[in-house]
């Protein structure tokens, strides 16, 4: 079957990539050696990684080297664009027992030598420091084009979710003249770790909108519990931008506190069958 969640470029052009799952669980990645000249004096190529399990990235190291394999030459110059970076929130050792997780997939990736490695919003500036060859594009970058669906800057307040995201946050509030910014923290019950619920930092803003920030959307939980403090302090609308949306829990839990989510790497599967009350802008 063709692959889903892995694409290949050689010297600008697509090359198709299949894969066989055998019944014991192993895969088979294949490329059609029709596309590579083998004695090619240099190969250049890009490999697209949307990423979904930790399947994809077995598959990922078997494509590399099935492209090794064809060609004869040593000047294989690969790059990898992956959006998402997989366990980038895992960036630390949090208890005794648990694996430094980011540093290992960092590593893998790393063994697979690619000229260099696209990211966009990385979750911390621990992955900067582990991943060779990063190119990254920051989240003010990635978010720039939430200004061609309307949302004026001077009618706008920023939102900071926690204080894990304050430095992207006043980072995109340079990009233009907003009408300022606000923080907001979450509470934990400090017994379990859990979130107990959210603070913000702000009086009434009047007709003004909101707008949050944040690079990762999971199950959503955390925004609409920002969202319900947020309204009391609005008379305008409240908006949110996340750069990469898992959506796990759906869209339609966002309606009503929600007016709209502006997303730059959707992750939703099959996110075009949008719910009843969707409110999803695919940057």
């Amino acid at each position: 079957m063709k692959a889903k969640n892995l694409s290949l470029f050689l010297h600008n052009k697509e090359v198709p990539v299949d894969i066989i799952r055998f019944n014991a669980g192993e895969s088979l990645v294949k490329i059609d050696s029709f596309f590579i000249d083998p004695y090619d004096v240099s190969v250049k190529g890009m490999i697209t990684l949307d990423f979904k399990s930790n399947e994809d990235l077995i598959d990922l190291a078997l494509l590399v080297d099935a492209i090794k394999q064809t060609t004869s030459r040593n000047d294989i110059k690969l790059s990898l664009r992956m959006s998402y970076m997989p366990y980038a929130r895992n960036d630390r050792v949090m208890t005794l027992g648990e694996p430094h997780a980011l540093k290992v997939i960092a590593n893998f990736i790393n063994s697979l030598n690619f000229y260099h490695v696209y990211c966009d919003d990385l979750h911390s500036d621990v992955s900067s420091a582990l991943i060779n060859n990063l190119i990254h594009k920051t989240q003010a970058n990635c978010a720039k084009d939430i200004f061609y669906y309307g949302l004026k800057p001077s009618n706008t307040v920023l939102v900071s979710p926690d204080a894990g995201a304050n430095k992207k946050v006043f980072e995109f509030a340079k990009t233009a003249d907003f009408a300022g910014v606000v923080r907001a923290d979450k509470t934990r019950d400090i017994a379990t770790g859990k979130l107990s619920g959210t603070v913000v930092y702000s009086e009434h803003i009047g007709n003004k909108d909101f707008l949050i920030l944040d690079d990762i959307l999971d199950a959503g939980v955390t925004f609409l519990q920002l969202a319900e403090k947020l309204r009391p302090l609005t008379t305008g609308k409240i908006y949110l931008y996340v750069t990469h949306g898992i959506f796990a829990k759906g869209i339609d839990i966002f309606h009503p506190l929600i007016d709209n989510i502006y997303c730059y790497n959707i992750m939703l599967n099959n996110w075009e069958n949008k719910d009843s009350h969707s409110i999803l802008i695919n940057l």
